[in-house]
């Protein structure tokens, strides 16, 4: 995210989203009750110089929304902010008052105004011009070629590319020991790349058809330990111009969902560790979490997005003052949001949950 204005004493943001990330970080800082303004398109029924009404037409225009609610559509790819019309250009009847939904996509300009913007939202804001997306390492590879990839956001770094050796049809003879050479080489590329990230990316092989799969196959067996992060994806060619082709297709961005849905199970299920080991370093439920963020030992903070859309104005006031406690002694919130099996235990819970930095006698 691009944050092109940031007025702290007006409580005004203005930035430009440039990723599915943007978004996600968006429905956590737009709030009911805030302004925002944005270009968008809206369906208006114009009068002839008689006064009758014509057949109503869609224009691109301005608006200024006060938000009722702000949904994430990750599917979609956008953030749909819905509310009043308070500010519209004088020259269409009838918008200003109205109900209008804005999409918000990635390349989207918006201003989002607040009666007061909290110091968590400040620094949110400023911690968005840094991505946090982890990278999804990309094997793309066919019969000549292969090249290793790191996905990072909507952009990748090539890391290695490597030529085969595999002889054409005509020289079946050696063909499985060239095989096995080239595999062995673009695995050895894909370790070296994990080792050097430190964490536990997606692994995800590109190509056009039985080369993709095979390598998928060969590195699952020589490596079990990678086998649950592998994914497949079909383009229709190997190498350099494989990527090109999956990232402008858009095929790769299921995996970024994904990748945040593993790193946000990782972080939920270590804290549940904790939980069922007894050992007083984590802490769930709104009262419990709340009263010991005010003494300053909660390290993680782990909060659902699902719980979010229950909160009334007294629950967001409340959540806002545990989050500001919780950032203000150095500790770290995470929103979580994807739909998976550690989701549902954190909501099982009450829907937020912290880890400690070390056991508190204030529960």
């Amino acid at each position: 995210m691009k944050v092109l204005n940031l007025d702290e004493r007006e409580g005004v943001a203005k930035v430009l989203v440039e990723d599915i990330e943007d978004l996600w970080n968006l429905r956590v800082l737009v709030k009911p009750g805030d302004l925002v303004e944005a270009r968008t398109v809206r369906m208006v029924k114009l009068r002839t110089e008689m006064g009758a009404v014509r057949e109503g037409r869609r224009f691109p225009m301005d608006l200024t929304l006060r938000v009722e609610s702000v949904d994430f559509d990750r599917y979609g790819r956008r953030l749909r902010v819905r509310g009043i019309v308070v500010e519209a250009p004088e020259r269409f009847e009838g918008v200003k008052g109205s109900y209008h939904t804005i999409n918000v996509k990635p390349g989207s300009i918006i201003t989002v105004r607040k009666e007061k913007m909290y110091g968590y939202e400040l620094e949110r804001f400023k911690k968005l011009c840094v991505s946090r997306f982890t990278p999804v390492i990309l094997v793309s590879i066919d019969r000549d070629e292969a090249s290793v990839a790191v996905l990072r956001g909507y952009g990748y770094e090539v890391y290695a590319e490597i030529e085969s050796r595999i002889p054409g049809k005509s020289g079946m003879e050696g063909r499985g020991v060239e095989v096995e050479k080239f595999y062995s080489e673009v695995a050895g590329v894909v370790v070296e790349v994990v080792n050097s990230l430190g964490v536990k990316p997606l692994i995800v092989v590109l190509g056009p058809g039985y080369y993709k799969n095979s390598f998928a196959e060969y590195l699952s067996s020589k490596y079990p330990e990678y086998s649950d992060l592998i994914r497949i994806c079909t383009v229709s060619s190997g190498g350099v111009s494989g990527l090109a082709e999956a990232l402008r297709s858009g095929s790769l961005s299921r995996y970024i969902s994904e990748c945040r849905a593993v790193e946000e199970s990782i972080l939920i299920e270590d804290i549940l560790r904790e939980v069922g080991r007894g050992s007083g370093l984590a802490a769930y439920g709104f009262d419990e979490v709340e009263k010991l963020s005010s003494h300053g030992v909660v390290k993680l903070l782990l909060v659902s997005e699902r719980m979010l859309d229950k909160l009334d104005s007294e629950g967001w006031d409340r959540l806002y003052r545990v989050i500001e406690d919780v950032e203000r002694m150095g500790g770290e919130v995470r929103f979580i949001g994807c739909d998976t099996e550690a989701h549902d235990k954190l909501i099982a819970l009450g829907g937020i949950l912290a880890l400690l930095r070390y056991p508190s006698i204030y529960r």
